[in-house]
């Protein structure tokens, strides 16, 4: 799956799908390398904005499965009105369902517009994420040439092994 021979996609009951190694990795070795789309600074901020703005509406009795649009509508009208309502701190928590879990932090330089968001295409956006650093087998490094990311080991791996990255506090590497 993927074109890629050193990796496969499963289904983890637990957390959904995620990365596993067909054959055993080494550490530094390039495991594999997706395209991305890097978001502009509107794109970016709006996508930031989704989680509060679906907690809100589902919280104030909009639910957004059972009327998207309405719902949109209603949130986008309380933010302009009172954002302090809207983007309380317990409502920022972003859902699985999320389109910003997909996303990875992209470093650009101020000229370029500042650091932002790159949405991962392929297998690279189904790797999942542990907290421990430790843990963590594997690396994403930016290749901002080409918007790209490389997933790169950082131990050696394996054979049936879950891929994990550790993203929450550990900056990219950029290239």
């Amino acid at each position: 799956m993927y074109g890629n021979s050193k990796i496969e996609v499963l289904q983890f009951e637990e957390k959904g799908r995620g990365l596993i190694t067909k054959v055993a990795i080494e550490a530094d070795e390039l495991i594999l390398r997706s395209p991305v789309t890097v978001l502009d600074g509107l794109e970016y901020r709006m996508l930031r904005l989704l989680p509060a703005l679906r907690a809100f509406a589902d919280g104030e009795g909009f639910p957004v499965r059972d009327n998207p649009d309405a719902a949109l509508f209603f949130a986008l009208e309380n933010l302009v009105n009172d954002p302090e309502k809207v983007l309380r701190t317990d409502q920022t928590v972003t859902s699985a369902s999320s389109a910003i879990m997909y996303t990875f932090a992209w470093d650009r330089s101020e000229e370029e517009g500042g650091p932002t968001s790159a949405i991962a295409f392929g297998a690279a956006s189904l790797c999942n994420h542990i907290d421990d650093a430790a843990l963590a087998n594997a690396k994403t490094v930016q290749q901002n040439e080409i918007n790209a990311i490389d997933l790169v080991a950082t131990t050696n791996i394996e054979a049936g092994t879950e891929i994990l990255i550790q993203y929450n506090s550990v900056p990219f590497t950029t290239s």
